[in-house]
């Protein structure tokens, strides 16, 4: 598994691998922010 993911290790898929992570976060961060509101 590791040695298929550095054959690909190219900018690209660092970029897409980052914008990834911050679209979960962003969804994972709105979310929270729903239910503080709901509760509020």
């Amino acid at each position: 598994m590791q040695s298929s993911l550095q054959y690909v290790n190219t900018p690209l898929t660092e970029i897409s691998i980052i914008l990834g992570l911050i679209g979960l976060s962003y969804l994972i961060w709105s979310e929270m922010e729903q239910r503080l509101q709901k509760k509020a």
